[in-house]
C-alpha cells in the first residue's frame, strides 16, 4: 500500500515540476509533436528507476557503512551520466526511433533526475525508492503532455504578443500547479 501511495503522491500531489519547480525547462521546451515528448518521458522514467535502485544500494551498503556519504553528489552524478548514456544508446539501437533528437544531454540536464535520486535515498525501503522514482518520471511525462496539449489549443487563440511563447507556458504551468494542488491530502 505504501508503494501505491508514494507512486500516486510523486505523480500528482508532490509532482517535481509543479511543486518543487524542477525540470521546468524541458517541460516548457517547444516540441512540435507529442511522440518525442512521450519517448523522452519514458526514457526519463526508465533511467530514473535504474539510477534510483543503483544509488539506493550504493548509498545504503557502501557509502553509509564506510562513512563517506559526503561523496554522494559526485558519485550519483557519475552514475547518472553513465546510466543515461547507456539508456539512450540502447533505445537508439533497439528502437525504431534512432533518428530522434533525444540526446543524453537533454536527459542529464533534467534536474528532476538528480533531485529525485537524492530524495529517494531518504526512503525507508528500496521499493519505496523505486515508487518515488517511477512516480517522479510519470509526473514529469504527464505534465509535459498536458502542457503540449494546452499549448496546442492556445496556438489557435489570439494571444497578446507579449505573452506568446515561454510566458504563456509559465502561466499555464502555474495554473496546472494550482489545479494539481487539489490532489494533496487525498491519500492518508
Amino acid at each position: 500500500m505504501e508503494f501505491i501511495y508514494l507512486l500516486v503522491a510523486a505523480t500528482f500531489s508532490d509532482n517535481f515540476v509543479l511543486s518543487k519547480l524542477l525540470g521546468v525547462y524541458p517541460a516548457i521546451n517547444a516540441q512540435d509533436k507529442k511522440a518525442p515528448i512521450v519517448r523522452e518521458g519514458i526514457l526519463v522514467t526508465i533511467a530514473l528507476t535504474i539510477i534510483s535502485v543503483l544509488n539506493y544500494i550504493l548509498y545504503t551498503w557502501v557509502l553509509e557503512p564506510l562513512n563517506v556519504s559526503y561523496l554522494v553528489t559526485i558519485i550519483f552524478s557519475l552514475i547518472l551520466f553513465l546510466v543515461v548514456q547507456l539508456t539512450v544508446s540502447i533505445s537508439k539501437k533497439v528502437g525504431k526511433y534512432n533518428n530522434e533528437d533525444i540526446s543524453v544531454g537533454q536527459i542529464v540536464t533534467n534536474s528532476i533526475i538528480l533531485a529525485a535520486v537524492l530524495l529517494s535515498i531518504e526512503q525507508d525501503h528500496i521499493m519505496h525508492s523505486v515508487a518515488y522514482a517511477i512516480g517522479a518520471g510519470l509526473g514529469y511525462t504527464l505534465i509535459s503532455i498536458l502542457l503540449y496539449d494546452v499549448m496546442d489549443r492556445l496556438d489557435d487563440m489570439a494571444i497578446v504578443s507579449a505573452f506568446k511563447g515561454i510566458p504563456i507556458r509559465l502561466i499555464a504551468l502555474g495554473l496546472m500547479a494550482y489545479a494539481f494542488s487539489g490532489f494533496s491530502g487525498i491519500m492518508p
